[in-house]
C-alpha cells in the first residue's frame, strides 16, 4: 500500500458555514497538479448501527458524495477507476470549524465496484463512495510475522495498545495518512486490574498494562492447518472483551468502552502507530456530550428536527457472558526438570502455581507425562546397573494434598515407580537426554474445593535392592544422586505431556460469568457470546487465551483470580464477570433508544464519539447518518446508565464446550 500523491479535491461549505475539503489521492499518480472538481451537496458520513446491540464492537463508517465530471481529467479518474485495485484511491475529508484552519475530520478508500455513472453529456454527476477500511479487513488474515513490525512469534506476549495498534497499521489502507509522530490511536479504557495503578494517579491505560498472545488466534481446520483469524475478527474480539468499540472519529482510530458515557471522568490515552505513547487527560464534557433537549440548545449544542422516534427495548433478568478457553488444551505443558529430593519440605518449596481450578461435581486433574533421563557423567554409561528411579511428585489445591488415591489436609506427596530397571548403560552418551520408556499417568478423584493448584516433581534414586536407600551411599559413592538427571517432556500433540483439568472425562471447558437480579420481573436473559480472551485458569502454553497484567515489575501469571474493578469501583471480577456486569447495569429496566433528527452549531469536536443529552439523560451514538451539507445527522441513540445495586454475580458455572473456532 502506499499513498501516492493528491490528484483531486472539492471544497465546499455547509449550511452553518463549516469550511470542507474532500481530496482524493491516487497512489499511481507523481504529478504536483490537484484538479479541482464540484460536488453536489457535500458528502453523506454513515455509521453503521446494528439493531439493538449495544455492543456491536465494530462501528464501520463510509462516505458517500457526488461529483460532477466537467472535463478530461475528472473523465481520466472515472476511467481507471473502474479497474484500479482496491486501495489504489484514498480519500481524506478536511474540517475547518473554527476558523483556525483546516483539520482531519476522515479517511477512507475509495470503493469501485460500487460506483455509478448516468449516461448523460459533461458536466454530469458520478456516484462515489469509500469506506474507513474496517470492512477491507474481514478477508486479510492477520501475519504473525509483523507483529513488532519487522518479526514476531504467535506466541510472544504482546500488550494490547500493541496489537490494535499493529492491526490497523498493517492491515488498514488508510494508515498511509499519517505519520510516525502524528496521533494514530485515542483509548479510552477504564477496567482496571488489581495489580494495576489508579489513573487518578498515574497515566495509566488498562490496555498498555495487560497482554496477550497472538496464538490464541490461530485456528486449527479439519485437516490439521492451522490458520489465522481475520484482522478484522481479532480486532472485534478484543474490543469484545473489554466492553468496548472501535470507530474513526475526527481523523483518529477510538477504542472506548461504551460504559464510559455514564461516568462523568472519561480518560484517554493517545498512541502513533507504532503504539508509542503520546499523551493522556480526561476529556471535557463538551468532547463526548451536546444537549438536545429544547431549542435552548441552539446556541451551543443541537436543536432536534421533526420525526424523532423513541423505543423501548425490554429489561434483562440477567446478562451472561463465557470465556470459551477456561481449560481448553491443558494447565502445564512446558519442560521442565526435576530437581533431586531431599525433604518433603524441599518439594513444596518448589511449587508452581498453575492457576486456578473450581470445585464442581465431575472435576479433576488429569496428569499424563513423559519423562527423559541423561547419565551427567560416563560412570554408568558402561554397564548395567539395578536402579529404582522414582518420581515423587505433589499436587496441591488449596490446603489439599493428592496422596495417589485420596485428597488430605495433611502435608503429602505421591511415587511414581519408573519402570527403568535394570538401567542399561551402554550406547549411552553422557550429557545426553534420552526417552526411558516409563510414563507417569494418573487421575485425582474430583477436587475437593476451589483454588489455586500446585504442582512439583522431583526424583530419588536407589539400588533395585534397596528401595528408598539413596543410591550416593549404597554404592560407596561410585554412584550419586548427581550423575543421573531427570526432566519432563515438553506436550506435544503426538506425545501428550500435561496436567489437565478436566470435566466429567473431558478437558474443553467454559466458564460462564453472569449478573442478575432475583427480584426482577423481567424474563430476559441476554448471552453475550464466547470471548478468545480471559483470566484464568491457564498460565502458560499451549492455551493461550489467558490474559496476562503488568503489575510494574513483570508480567504476572495470577491465574483465574484475576480480579478487575470497572472504573476503580465496585466489587471484583473477573474481566469476563465485569463484561456481563456492565452489560446488565445498562438494561436492567427499560432502555430507551431514541431516534433523533437534529441539527447543530458551534461544536468543533462533532463525531462519533458525541453523545446527546436529551431531558438530564445521556445517550450514546449506534449509528448514523450525517449529511455534512445540511449540517444535520439522523441517527439511533440509546440511553447509557450503570446500576448495579441488589444484583447478583455469579462465575462459577463450568460447562463442558467445543474449543472455540472461527470459519474461513
Amino acid at each position: 500500500m502506499a499513498l501516492g500523491n493528491q490528484k483531486f479535491e472539492a471544497p465546499f461549505t455547509s449550511n452553518t458555514g463549516i469550511l470542507y475539503k474532500i481530496q482524493i489521492f491516487d497512489e499511481d499518480y507523481s504529478g504536483a497538479t490537484v484538479y479541482e472538481f464540484n460536488v453536489q451537496r457535500g458528502f453523506q458520513l454513515t455509521y453503521n448501527g446494528r439493531n439493538s446491540d449495544r455492543y456491536q464492537e465494530i462501528k464501520a463508517s463510509s462516505i458517500e458524495f457526488t461529483m460532477y465530471i466537467e472535463n478530461s481529467n475528472h473523465q481520466d479518474l472515472i476511467n481507471t477507476f473502474r479497474t484500479a485495485s482496491a486501495t489504489r484511491y484514498k480519500v481524506k475529508i478536511l474540517a475547518d470549524r473554527d476558523g483556525a484552519g483546516y483539520v482531519t475530520y476522515w479517511t477512507g478508500v475509495l470503493v469501485p465496484d460500487i460506483a455509478s455513472e448516468d449516461d448523460l453529456s459533461m458536466p454530469r454527476p458520478f456516484s462515489l463512495r469509500a469506506v474507513d477500511g474496517l470492512s477491507l479487513m474481514k478477508d486479510v488474515p492477520f501475519n504473525q510475522d509483523v507483529w513488532d513490525g519487522v518479526t514476531g512469534s504467535p506466541t510472544t506476549l504482546y500488550t494490547f495498545t500493541g496489537v490494535i495498534c499493529n492491526l490497523f497499521r498493517y492491515y488498514n489502507p488508510t494508515t498511509d495518512f499519517f505519520g510516525s509522530s502524528d496521533t494514530f490511536l485515542k483509548t479510552m479504557v477504564n477496567w482496571l486490574e488489581d495489580s494495576m495503578p489508579t489513573p487518578a494517579t498515574a497515566p495509566v491505560d488498562p490496555l498498555a498494562l495487560s497482554a496477550m498472545y497472538p496464538e490464541a488466534f490461530m485456528n486449527t481446520d479439519d485437516n490439521g492447518v492451522s490458520k489465522p483469524f481475520s484482522a478484522y475478527d481479532m480486532l472485534e474480539q478484543i474490543a469484545k472483551t473489554f466492553g468496548a468499540r472501535v470507530f474513526q472519529c475526527n481523523g483518529v482510530w477510538h477504542f472506548m468502552q461504551i460504559g464510559a458515557y455514564a461516568h462523568t471522568t472519561i480518560f484517554y490515552r493517545n498512541y502513533t502507530y507504532a503504539a508509542t505513547y503520546q499523551s493522556s487527560g480526561t476529556l471535557a464534557a463538551a468532547d463526548y456530550k451536546m444537549d438536545i433537549t429544547d431549542s435552548a440548545s441552539w446556541s451551543s449544542g443541537a436543536i432536534k428536527l421533526t420525526g424523532g422516534r423513541t423505543e423501548y427495548l425490554k429489561p434483562l433478568k440477567e446478562s451472561r457472558a463465557t470465556y470459551g478457553n477456561w481449560a481448553t488444551s491443558g494447565l502445564y505443558g512446558i519442560q521442565h526438570d526435576v530437581d533431586t529430593y531431599s525433604t518433603i519440605g524441599g518439594l513444596e518449596s518448589d511449587l508452581v502455581d498453575l492457576g486456578y481450578v473450581q470445585d464442581v461435581t465431575g472435576a479433576q486433574i488429569n496428569v499424563m507425562q513423559q519423562p527423559q533421563m541423561k547419565f551427567t557423567s560416563d560412570v554408568l554409561t558402561n554397564g548395567i546397573y539395578l536402579l529404582n528411579i522414582y518420581i515423587l511428585q505433589m499436587l496441591k489445591v488449596g490446603s489439599y494434598y493428592w496422596t495417589g488415591y485420596q485428597w488430605t489436609l495433611t502435608q503429602s506427596f505421591f511415587i511414581n515407580t519408573l519402570a527403568w530397571e535394570p538401567v542399561v548403560g551402554f550406547g549411552a552418551v553422557a550429557g545426553q537426554f534420552f526417552d526411558t520408556g516409563g510414563a507417569v499417568s494418573y487421575t485425582t478423584t474430583d477436587l475437593p474445593t476451589s483454588g489455586t493448584l500446585y504442582y512439583a516433581s522431583q526424583k530419588f534414586v536407589s539400588l533395585y535392592n534397596e528401595p528408598f536407600v539413596d543410591i550416593s551411599s549404597s554404592t560407596s559413592g561410585a554412584v550419586t544422586q548427581a550423575d543421573i538427571d531427570v526432566r519432563i517432556k515438553a506436550h506435544q500433540e503426538q506425545a501428550p505431556s500435561l496436567i489437565q483439568y478436566m470435566l466429567n472425562g473431558e478437558i474443553d471447558v467454559e466458564r460462564v460469568f453472569g449478573t442478575s437480579d432475583a427480584s426482577s420481573d423481567a424474563n430476559n436473559v441476554q448471552d453475550m457470546g464466547k470471548m478468545m480472551l480471559g483470566d484464568g485458569p491457564t498460565t502458560s502454553a499451549p492455551s493461550w487465551g489467558r490474559i496476562r497484567t503488568y503489575d510494574g515489575s513483570a508480567w504476572t501469571n495470577d491465574g483465574a483470580n484475576n480480579r478487575w474493578k470497572a472504573w476503580a469501583a465496585g466489587s471484583e471480577l473477573n474481566i469476563t464477570g465485569i463484561l456481563a456486569q456492565e452489560n446488565f447495569s445498562g438494561q436492567r429496566d427499560y432502555m430507551l433508544k431514541n431516534l433523533y433528527n437534529f441539527t447543530f452549531r458551534n461544536r468543533d469536536n462533532f463525531g462519533f464519539i458525541m453523545g446527546l443529552v436529551d431531558d438530564s439523560l445521556l445517550y450514546a451514538p449506534a449509528g448514523y447518518v450525517y449529511d455534512a451539507a445540511m449540517d444535520e445527522v439522523q441517527g439511533e441513540y440509546f440511553n447509557v446508565r450503570t446500576d448495579v445495586s441488589s444484583t447478583t454475580d455469579t462465575d462459577d458455572n463450568l460447562v463442558i464446550g467445543p474449543a472455540l473456532q472461527f470459519n474461513f
